[in-house]
Formats: structure tokens, sequence, C-alpha cells
């Protein structure tokens, strides 16, 4: 909890080192700042060394959680690596099917064009054929008068040729009689 105690001792010859005071660390860390950098430098070593190796020591929370954290993100980065293969196999399999979808595209695009022209053609031959009906269809309506009138004109003299056939037989059976 101190993080050690800092001694400072006087060398007083063969009295030797006397302990002239006693600090904590912890107390005193902004004045011994290089003291704690090199003990959390050998902490970390030390801890390292333990992971790295496996060594059969008891572990601290602090390398139990490092562990777990550790496991954790292997776990989670498998996950990720398996999930971006699968992604990226569906991006391969998505990039074919546009690719051929845009080649099916161009070729139904240079069939519309063929099909259009000649839609265009068909349109106007039709249009020449109903132009072309239509003018036969009022000759033919003329001449369908036409041939009304005559019709009527041949029912009159018919009638006509009748009436005068009648009246010659009548001269006839008049003059035989």
């Amino acid at each position: 909890m101190e993080l050690g105690w800092i001694q400072i001792r006087e060398c007083r010859g063969k009295k030797g080192f006397c302990t002239i005071e006693t600090k904590t660390l912890r107390d005193n860390i902004k004045a011994y700042q290089k003291f704690a950098d090199e003990l959390v430098d050998f902490c970390s070593g030390v801890l390292m060394v333990v992971l790295e190796e496996n060594l059969p020591v008891h572990k601290p929370v602090f390398l139990l959680k490092y562990e777990d954290i550790s496991r954790q993100l292997n776990e989670g980065m498998s996950k990720v690596t398996t999930d971006l293969e699968d992604i990226t196999f569906k991006v391969e399999d998505l990039e074919k099917e546009n690719s051929k979808l845009k080649s099916d595209l161009q070729s139904v695009n240079a069939d519309f064009d063929t099909y259009r022209l000649i839609g265009a053609d068909l349109f106007r031959k039709n249009e020449d054929l109903t132009e072309r009906l239509n003018s036969t269809a009022s000759r033919e309506e003329r001449y369908v008068f036409k041939a009304d009138d005559n019709s009527g004109e041949i029912a009159s003299l018919k009638r006509e040729l009748k009436n005068k056939k009648m009246i010659i037989q009548e001269y006839e059976d008049n003059s035989l009689l």
C-alpha cells in the first residue's frame, strides 16, 4: 500500500549506515519520481516474464484480469476475422453478380436499341398502310356510290323497258284483234 519505504541513511564510518529518516514512497512520490518510475518498470518487467513464460506462481488479480481481457480480445479478433472472411466472400459474390448484371444490361440495351428501330419502322409501315387503306376506302366509297347510282338508273331503265314492252304487247294484242 505504501509502494515501499524510503530510508535516508547516513554513513558514520565504523558505526555503519544509521537510518536518519523513513518515508513512504506513496506520500513522497513527487519528490522521488525517479525511484517510483524505476519501481514500476521493475514490477512490470517481472509481471511480463511471469505472463510470457507462464511461470507456476500465484498470479495477482491484475495478471488474471489481463489474461482474461487478452483471451476475450483474441476471441473477438478471431470472430471478427471469421466475419470479415464471410463478408469478403459475400462481397466477391456480389461483385461477380454485379458484373454479370452489367453485361446483361448492356446486351438488353443493345437489344432495346434494335427493337426500338424495328418498332419505329413498323410504326411508319403501319401509318403508310393506314393511309393507303383510308385512300382505298374512299375510292371504294366513290365506286360504291357510282355503282349505287348506276344500279338505281339501271333499275329505272328496266322498269321503263318493262313498261314499254307492256305497251308494245298491248299494241300487238290490239292489232291482232
